[in-house]
């Protein structure tokens, strides 16, 4: 089910109410009154749609620092994080909003701008492009303050959130870039492998609600087959299961990939980590099937497409969200998102 939305902002909101009606009477004297009677009108969940509604209210909550309505979107204790990254995960609702305030004033005029939502059941899945102007002190990976660059940034980013058991508020909620691409387009580092900064579209974002019907059972076959042949270690596996005009889109790369190009970049990356392996929680929206978890492996060789000349010989563990577009029974369209700072840093590269 795919449907448009003319709203674009992100997560969550407010809670319900019971009423309870007491009823007691008695006929006569004679006879005995009839017990009190309660009735509790139960506050329906809310619809998918509903959520998707929501989820794009707190983007425009966060994109407007429209703090009150902002720090709603979130439980009590919910859990907030920028993974991989210099910043710890944030515990609730406060100190959400707090370090989104601290966001600000490093980039007053940063927005998010969402232009797909995958939603089913408590889960949401949203692609957007960040941007904003570094015109504020920030802080930098030592922890202290660094003096304003002036330099815009403007980069893709995979965010997930967890609904609460209700269905109205985020319980949990998880950004994916790539700190690598956004220092250097600051300029504070120097990385080959970044993109360009990019520029929002302000487009209506496609939104995209699971039914968990046979042809989403279908594509989570799909994706499975593929983190089994990453396990296995077998490109050609990967590859057979991509459509002939495929096309990877990796935050970690300067360039999206054809299906050739992500041939050779796979077969070094098997080859630069031998060990690898994955591990992912997955659930389907439509033609989509998000990918959620973990790759580790020991740098054992050298990879040039991310800047790794010689073997360092040390492991490596991080995060990935990954958005996978399935057209008949084959991979279309992927995008990966992880922080290759984090990579970098593990394995002792500058």
């Amino acid at each position: 089910m795919t449907r448009k939305s003319n709203t674009q902002s992100a997560p969550w909101s407010w809670a319900g109410a019971a009423l309870v009606l007491a009823i007691a009477a008695a006929c006569s004297d004679s006879t005995p009154p009839l017990p009190a009677e309660t009735t509790t009108k139960a506050v329906p969940p809310p619809s998918p749609e509903a959520k998707v509604r929501t989820y794009q209210d707190c983007w425009k909550y966060f994109n407007d620092k429209n703090w009150d309505a902002f720090g709603q979107c979130y439980t009590e204790n919910a859990v907030s994080e920028e993974v991989d990254s210099a910043t710890p995960s944030i515990t609730g609702r406060a100190a959400i909003v707090e370090h989104a305030r601290q966001s600000a004033a490093s980039f007053p005029d940063r927005k998010g701008d969402v232009h797909l939502v995958l939603a089913n059941g408590q889960h949401i899945m949203a692609i957007a492009v960040y941007t904003g102007t570094n015109t504020g002190p920030m802080p930098g990976p030592d922890g202290k303050m660094t003096p304003a660059t002036n330099k815009k940034i403007g980069l893709s980013v995979g965010h997930t959130l967890e609904f609460d058991a209700a269905g109205r508020m985020g319980e949990k909620d998880a950004i994916y870039f790539d700190e690598g691409t956004m220092l250097a387009q600051l300029g504070v580092i120097k990385n080959p492998m970044a993109r360009k900064a990019i520029a929002a579209t302000g487009a209506i974002p496609t939104v995209v609600i699971g039914t968990n019907d046979d042809k989403e059972r279908n594509n989570l076959v799909v994706a499975q087959n593929m983190i089994a042949a990453m396990n296995k270690h077998d490109p050609a596996a990967i590859e057979a299961l991509q459509s002939d005009d495929y096309k990877l889109v990796e935050m970690g790369q300067s360039k999206d990939m054809n299906k050739k190009e992500t041939a050779v970049s796979t077969k070094e990356f098997m080859a630069g980590f031998p060990d690898v392996s994955m591990t992912a929680a997955t659930w389907t929206a439509g033609d989509y099937v998000v990918l959620e978890g973990h790759i580790e492996g020991t740098n054992k060789g050298p990879m040039p497409s991310m800047g790794i000349p010689k073997a360092t010989n040390k492991p490596f563990k991080g995060r990935f969200v990954e958005v996978l577009k399935i057209d008949n029974n084959k991979i279309k369209e992927e995008w990966l998102f992880y922080n290759s700072a984090a990579l970098a840093t593990q394995l002792g590269l500058k």
